[in-house]
């Protein structure tokens, strides 16, 4: 974990980005769910392709799996943006804190 503060005691320019940080984790969790729903479907569907389903209900077990995809691949691109952005910040607030001289870093680890 990263503890970070300026000398005088004031938020360190680290702190915003590392929420966001936090928050695209989040995000990233909640995709990662997403796919997993999509490979319990797929197997759902494997199963009941063996259990001898018939077209209507591989037609609707295909149709939601591609709703949830379509879905899943949005939410996949807003979290790579976020983590992209979250990125850009760490790195344009790390540059600055790095510069600054009355700051310091406690890592905790």
């Amino acid at each position: 974990m990263l503890i970070s503060t300026r000398l005088d005691g004031s938020t360190s320019v680290l702190e915003e980005p590392m929420r966001k940080y936090g928050r695209a984790i989040v995000l990233s969790i909640s995709s990662a769910q997403v796919v997993f729903t999509i490979a319990e479907d797929a197997k759902s569907l494997f199963d009941a392709l063996k259990a001898g389903a018939s077209q209507d209900e591989i037609r609707k077990y295909l149709t939601g799996m591609s709703n949830l995809a379509q879905g899943g691949l949005e939410e996949i691109k807003k979290t790579l943006e976020v983590f992209r952005n979250v990125r850009a910040d760490v790195i344009s607030a790390s540059t600055y804190y790095y510069s600054s001289n009355d700051s310091k870093i406690i890592a905790n680890l």
